[in-house]
């Protein structure tokens, strides 16, 4: 207790030093507005006691029920702002400043130590929309596949349904997307604080009889880092949405082996609902190492629609190697009905006690390496 309160007054006396008194916070909300209508959600990332503050009860408190949306919103469907005199509201937010400021330098030097994971904002923007291109894997192929990626048997991919109404299939997901992450967006990096990301997927089991994404190859138009090639510098690749006409070309030095053409005003789309465990498949995603980003996000991820177009409206060339164990007859296109917004902690597997360990084709789950962990 005597620690924390001591960083709370250093932190105060910190943004007092630093931050100006006309202070402007970047605001996070919504990231858009769903295409019909829906009664406003009430936002899993926020307490019950600052549900209690948006409400116009004076005598609620956490315990009472939730307040009804005509208590919360306006007449535009907006919150509606706390009632904090300015004197007030100035020293809220620069002790807010200050206290962040010195829990992310603390957290700094555990990143530094290993001992703490960093936490990035990724924020998956909306135009161009982010597409996934669904090729399912021959049945008898499966196998193959595995082995031809290099996994070890112990590996199983697993069948997975990306709808509510599908049915769960062996597949190979390549999803395109703009990625914007704001803490890049500041001299020298603020050149690829946007980038353009292709990645290659399968589905495996982790363990517990439930699906995670395994990135097993990648592209980009600017220069990045992953765990397998650690720097990996810019491909020819290009995505483009005029009008609603999205094009999309991947390419290596010479010739190109992936394009996509469709025109979504003359395409035929269908609104649907992603299957939850599709959504939850991006709770760790693995790299083909066995180095895993682990990924969150609130409720909208889950209840927004996603719409599925007809592939026939749509002119796909794939000339990837891969294209050898996949089913010719099902391809499967859905895109993002807006953006979304992530925290991603990068690499979070690998740690200074026993992060070795996950390296090469080693795929230790982590309750299993927190076990092994706490038993030497």
């Amino acid at each position: 207790m005597k620690l924390t309160s001591a960083l709370v007054t250093a932190g105060a006396v910190v943004s007092s030093a630093f931050v100006p008194s006309s202070h402007h916070g970047r605001t996070y909300g919504r990231l858009g507005q769903l295409p019909f209508a829906r009664t406003p959600a009430i936002n899993p990332m926020v307490s019950p006691s600052e549900r209690c503050l948006m409400s116009n009860d004076p005598n609620s408190s956490p315990g009472d029920a939730l307040p009804t949306p005509d208590s919360r919103f306006d007449e535009q469907g907006l919150l509606k702002p706390f009632d904090i005199a300015p004197d007030a509201l100035e020293v809220r937010q620069n002790t807010k400043n200050g206290m962040n400021f010195m829990m992310t330098l603390l957290r700094a030097f555990g990143v530094l130590q290993g001992k703490k994971n960093p936490y990035m904002d990724f924020i998956v923007k909306n135009e161009p929309p982010s597409l996934f291109v669904n090729y399912r894997i021959h049945p008898d192929k499966v196998d193959d596949l595995r082995q031809y990626l290099g996994l070890p048997e112990h590996i199983k991919l697993m069948p997975v349904a990306c709808t509510t109404s599908d049915k769960p299939e062996y597949l190979i997901t390549l999803n395109c997307y703009l990625v914007y992450i704001p803490d890049l967006d500041q001299w020298p990096t603020q050149n690829i604080a946007n980038a353009l990301r292709a990645e290659w997927s399968i589905y495996f089991d982790r363990g517990d009889g439930r699906p995670s994404y395994m990135i097993f190859d990648s592209q980009t138009d600017k220069f990045t880092m992953d765990p397998v090639s650690i720097v990996v510098p810019p491909d020819k690749f290009t995505y483009t949405d005029t009008d609603g006409h999205l094009e999309i070309e991947l390419s290596n030095r010479y010739t190109p082996f992936f394009s996509f053409d469709c025109d979504m005003k003359k395409a035929k789309i269908e609104e649907k609902l992603p299957d939850p465990t599709w959504i939850a498949a991006n709770d760790y995603v693995y790299w083909s190492n066995g180095v895993r980003d682990t990924v969150f996000y609130n409720g909208e991820v889950v209840d927004r629609p996603i719409y599925e177009v007809d592939s026939k409206f749509c002119k796909i060339d794939n000339h990837l190697p891969w294209m050898q164990y996949l089913d010719s007859d099902y391809c499967q296109v859905l895109m993002l009905s807006e953006g979304a917004q992530f925290v991603i902690s990068q690499w979070s597997n690998l740690k200074e006690n026993g992060g070795e360990r996950l390296l090469g084709h080693s795929f230790i789950e982590p309750e299993k390496a927190e076990n092994k962990t706490s038993t030497q």
